[in-house]
């Protein structure tokens, strides 16, 4: 057999000799295999010739692959390849073993779908823990089908399936590691087998009174809103069943916002928000809506507590600046969080609708229903700021829940007639018819 050295390089770049003699002893193949093979041989020699690197061992194409393994008569299910190409077992489909005797050799590669079952390499569907579309299960593990239908156990390449999960049409199978778990789809309750549609609730008096009783958010659909959204439903002070539009307690959210933020609503309904005018406006078009305030503040150097209520609270679309309609009777203790503001429109910082001759909502940094307060009521209450339309005789308001909390120079949010040093600011809805 003539000799035809194909050069690779050692790692300290000196150029390593492979003749046909080390091909043939590395191949442990007979001379008498080897005369029978010689047309395979000779294409075997001419690939050899071109591998100068590691690199390009490791990067032979599928069909030079395919000539080497045939020049070397490798054993059935393996192929020609450098040695370190993963190597897997049908036990550990997932884990590489090699063994670099030399540079090349017969592997059984899990690149080609081929596994070793003892001392055979096999394809990938003999071994015990094949599933088709899935591939190998490894040796103790679990597979779930996508529907959660059955479930597998792989155990010493023996693969035990069962029954599993029975999901509602409803539900979605979620697997993890092998483990399902039912779930139902949004707008469904259940455990995932059963599942059955949720309520549906207008507000959060339906909450209450379908049994929740929980303070917490619920998700409620107006019956002229397209769709739902999550609402904070106070259920354990007045009776239950009030839908909280507003929140201030530390000043954590800027509440000087844009027309169309106040119209969408912002925050976190679980400590600082406002809900937003539009979401307002269509729970208010469901029937006669109380409004009640509740407030923390500081009075002479104490700290009060107040609340009160209006019987009829009532406001227009966006159209109309969602202009107070009503606000009903006034009960409770002291405060007046809505005194005049009836038929005002709202304003913020970029929609000025307050009637005066400058912008409120820029000027107290939040948006409200400005512009009605009388001018002689504001009068002596120095420690709060106010401000005043000499023309209209009008000041911009007595309450500012949404202005700057806790801002310097008494711009700050206060209430309705003398309470500058308010900490908590509160305001819910409640259906009455």
């Amino acid at each position: 057999m003539p000799s035809s050295p194909a050069t690779e390089h050692s790692s300290a770049g000196e150029p390593l000799a492979i003749t046909s003699t080390t091909f043939e002893s590395t191949l442990g193949q007979s001379t008498e295999k080897r005369s029978s093979a010689m047309v395979s041989y000779k294409n075997g020699q001419t690939l050899l010739r071109k591998l100068t690197t590691t690199q390009e061992i490791t990067s032979l194409s599928p069909t030079d692959k395919s000539i080497m393994t045939s020049t070397i008569g490798c054993p059935p299910n393996m192929i020609f390849a450098f040695c370190n190409e993963c190597q897997s077992a049908c036990q550990q489909p997932n884990a590489c073993y090699t063994e670099c005797s030399s540079f090349y050799k017969c592997i059984c590669s899990r690149l080609y779908d081929s596994f070793m079952k003892g001392d055979d390499c096999v394809p990938a569907e003999e071994c015990g823990c094949f599933i088709q579309g899935q591939g190998v299960i490894p040796d103790n593990a679990y597979y779930t089908s996508d529907d959660c239908s059955y479930q597998c156990f792989c155990l010493n390449d023996v693969l035990d399936c069962q029954p599993y999960l029975n999901c509602s049409d409803n539900a979605m199978c979620e697997v993890q590691d092998g483990v399902g778990l039912c779930n139902c789809n949004e707008g469904f309750d259940g455990n995932g087998e059963t599942c059955s549609p949720k309520p549906t609730f207008t507000d959060c008096n339906d909450v209450y009174n379908a049994g929740y009783t929980q303070d917490g958010v619920y998700s409620v659909t107006p019956l002229s809103w397209n769709g739902s959204f999550d609402v904070f439903c106070s259920m354990s002070i007045d009776g239950g069943g009030w839908t909280v539009f507003q929140r201030r307690v530390n000043g954590s959210i800027d509440f000087f916002k844009s027309w169309n933020e106040y119209r969408e609503g912002f925050g976190d309904n679980q400590h600082e928000f406002w809900l937003g005018n539009e979401k307002l406006y269509h729970i208010l078009q469901q029937g006669t809506y109380e409004v009640r305030v509740d407030t923390v503040m500081s009075v002479d150097g104490s700290i009060v507590t107040d609340y009160h209520k209006y019987s009829n609270f009532q406001i227009g679309d966006e159209t109309t600046m969602y202009r107070v309609i009503d606000c009903g009777q006034w009960s409770g203790t002291q405060g007046q969080a809505m005194h005049k503001v009836q038929d005002m429109s709202f304003s913020t910082y970029d929609q000025d609708n307050d009637g005066l001759s400058f912008n409120c909502a820029f000027h107290h940094q939040g948006g409200w229903w400005y512009g009605g307060e009388d001018w002689s009521l504001t009068l002596g209450r120095d420690n709060c700021k106010f401000w005043f339309d000499t023309n209209t005789q009008r000041a911009c308001t007595g309450s500012n829940p949404n202005g700057v909390y806790n801002g310097s120079n008494g711009e700050t949010i206060f209430l309705q007639p003398a309470f500058c040093d308010v900490y908590y600011f509160e305001m819910k809805i409640r259906r009455t018819v």
